[in-house]
């Protein structure tokens, strides 16, 4: 049997990873593994279900000493990192891997796989990373495509699910009477309030609907504020439903993690909804995606990375209507609002269909028991067991593929030359963690700051009118909504300044000057009255603004269209305009 050192998120807080580090962790001991787990946001030793769990930093070079000191100390066979690829960087570093080759340790990548670049493949950086591993384990077929189009063999083991918890009732009503939604159509979305999950867009889908209030709850199992991405993401849920209108949305928590609703009422949530609904713009896995399948709920998800492979015939993969790229280059793709609320509005109108597609994603999650997929790391463990180390560099003779990078990883173990932006709340450098450049409200002024760090997202309105778009300081805490006078306008180079800053600026009456022309030059989001820029569709001022600052595609798409108008109709004031934008970059 084999000795595991394990590193995660902490299982004892039973979701997202951790609930993975769980359920593989304590099935693979009771196999006769010994295992020794790392938590991330552990503070103190635990232990859960048997399993010994030691505090991990997250700070990239104290994770790597804790991993060395606990591997000389435990011996492990196997250090099983689970966690996203740029993440776990650290772990490719010649020092850290000579330390384990030393011990007999081989160290095996399980990671997700959210999105891909353009030709399917991985960033550079990545694929260096994923070289360096002695085994590579990806937990989609979406994940085991991108990186064998890198030249990387990895095998696939998915996350699981509990069959038995998360099982269909067996009065459908009476689960739903439990919460006071009997008689009702249950709407269920189970997601962290994060700037991937796009709950914005989820809230949009539910407006569609054409069914009577007093027959919808849409169950919103969240957080009502966003705790992660500070520097890019920042949505009050509830601010937003109570502009929206939306009275028969409920679930939101006020807690940090809604994790702490407890297991036992979480599968009973479960057991009450009819659909699940995902507008996540990319997953590894999805866990709440299998779990719906598991209870007998229908899911409906993005047809985007690993949610396709999850909705299956029995769910519906709805197909993306915009994209954009994100800070690694990787492809995002945006579920079409409605084509999804279409299909609830089909499977409310048509109970037939519901049943029969409830029933086929039941019978498609049974492949998924935590079972079924500890048996597969268990047999991948013991076959390598059997495949010694090479001498001569730690990794498994013949292990990296041809023409697999082997360039050393630019930031993990020192400053990039030039300029920096400042490290990661983690502490991880952030030319291998950039800041997010697809976050809520939409800040298309972090694509020109990506080596300066993020300031306060900053709405300049015009005077007449900021009190319209004032609510929008509570939809996005953080946010400033600044007056701009039309009047007595600042001097032209402290208004470029200003727009240079700006997340948004606010004109419907076309009262300051040439600053629609500016704003298209500049490359900053402009909403009012303009030939140059495209029309916005939305009822009024403020939802016109909600719409921008929570769609980064179409900001983008808006921003790069009133550029081109620029470009045509005034090549002068663009080429200045661009010449002035260049020269600030380098200052």
């Amino acid at each position: 049997m084999a000795r595991i050192l394990w590193m995660s998120d902490s299982p004892r807080l039973a979701t997202g990873f951790g609930l993975v580090t769980g359920e593989v962790c304590k099935r693979l001991a009771g196999l006769g593994h010994e295992i020794l787990v790392l938590g991330w946001w552990s503070s103190e030793p635990a232990e859960y279900f048997g399993l010994d769990i030691r505090p991990c930093p997250v700070h990239p070079k104290r994770a790597a000493a804790a991993v060395v000191r606990h591997a000389s100390q435990f011996r492990p066979h196997y250090l099983i990192t689970l966690g996203d690829i740029p993440w776990l960087g650290y772990l490719a570093a010649a020092d850290v891997r000579r330390a384990l080759s030393q011990l007999g340790t081989k160290w095996c990548i399980y990671y997700p796989v959210d999105g891909t670049l353009p030709d399917g493949g991985l960033p550079a950086n990545w694929v260096s990373i994923l070289s360096e591993a002695d085994l590579a384990v990806t937990m989609s077929e979406f994940g085991t495509a991108a990186t064998t189009a890198c030249g990387i063999d990895a095998t696939f083991i998915p996350h699981g699910c509990d069959t038995e918890l998360f099982r269909p009732p067996r009065d459908k009503e009476a689960a739903k009477r439990r919460f006071g939604y009997e008689g009702k159509f249950v709407i269920l979305s189970d997601m962290r309030n994060h700037r991937r999950k796009m709950i914005p867009r989820a809230l949009d889908i539910v407006r569609r609907l054409q069914v009577p209030p007093d027959k919808l709850v849409f169950h919103l199992h969240t957080g009502s504020q966003g705790r992660e991405d500070a520097d890019s993401y920042s949505y009050n849920v509830r601010a937003d439903i109570e502009l929206l209108g939306l009275g028969f949305v409920t679930g939101v928590h006020d807690n940090d993690d809604p994790a702490g609703f407890g297991m036992a009422e979480l599968v009973s949530l479960y057991s009450a909804a009819d659909v699940h609904l995902l507008t996540s713009f990319g997953e590894g896995f999805g866990l709440p995606t299998l779990q719906a399948a598991s209870s007998g709920v229908v899911p409906i998800a993005a047809a985007n990375s690993a949610s396709t492979e999850l909705a299956g015939s029995h769910g519906y993969a709805i197909p993306c209507d915009t994209r954009t790229t994100d800070e690694f280059g990787l492809v995002r793709k945006f579920i079409d609002r409605r084509r999804a609320a279409s299909v609830l509005q089909a499977l409310y109108e048509d109970p037939r269909l519901l049943d029969a597609r409830a029933l086929a994603a039941r019978r498609f999650a049974l492949d998924f028991s935590w079972d079924h997929v500890v048996r597969k790391w268990d047999s991948l463990l013991r076959e390598e067991e059997k495949t010694p180390l090479s001498e001569a560099s730690g990794h498994r003779a013949g292990r990296a593929p041809a023409g697999a990078s082997r360039q050393r990883i630019r930031g993990l173990n020192g400053a990039r030359r030039g300029k920096q932006a400042p490290p990661r709340p983690t502490g991880h450098d952030a030319s291998v963690l950039p800041v997010p450049r697809i976050g809520v409200p939409v800040r298309l002024e972090l694509k020109r700051k990506a080596t300066r760090g993020a300031s306060i997202p900053l709405v300049l309105a015009e005077a007449s009118c900021a009190h319209q778009v004032r609510d929008l300081e509570a939809i996005f805490p953080g946010t400033l909504v600044l007056n701009i006078d039309g009047a007595s306008l600042p001097a032209r180079d402290q208004l470029q300044e200003l727009i240079d800053m700006a997340t948004l600026i606010v004109d419907p009456e076309g009262r300051l000057p040439q600053i629609d022309l500016l704003c298209a030059t500049r490359g900053a989001s402009y909403l009012g009255n303009s030939a140059i820029w495209p029309p916005v569709e939305e009822g009024s001022l403020l939802l016109k603004a909600r719409s921008l600052l929570t769609d980064y595609a179409l900001s983008e798409k808006r921003a790069r269209i009133a550029r081109q108008r620029v470009r045509h109709a005034v090549p002068a004031a663009f080429d200045q305009a661009t010449k002035t934008v260049a020269k600030s970059a380098t200052e």
